[in-house]
């Protein structure tokens, strides 16, 4: 297993993970019998004010160490690349 360490992302780091996760969300598939405890968690994540219609920011609670290891997920997050193609040359030619 490849472990890659995360720099500290700074002021307004768990925001910027709820950007990231929010931005590639889509791109997740999730097994709903499996992974509904930790969908909970991002769901519960980020207080939202109906009333004024914005989000508040995360709390600190039981949904946080979900959320936030799949926010930093997205952070640290990079397209795989495309390996490239070797063709294995033709010797039968070469004498």
């Amino acid at each position: 297993m490849t472990v890659t360490t995360v720099p500290n992302q700074g002021k307004g780091a768990a925001l910027k993970r709820v950007e990231a996760g929010r931005r590639l969300f889509p791109a997740f598939w999730f097994n709903e019998a499996t992974c509904s405890p930790g969908l909970d968690a991002l769901g519960w994540y980020e207080k939202y004010d109906e009333a004024r219609n914005i989000g508040l920011g995360p709390e600190h609670d039981w949904s946080s160490h979900g959320a936030d290891a799949f926010g930093l997920i997205s952070v640290a997050y990079e397209e795989p690349r495309k390996q490239p193609v070797y063709v294995t040359p033709d010797l039968r030619w070469v004498v």
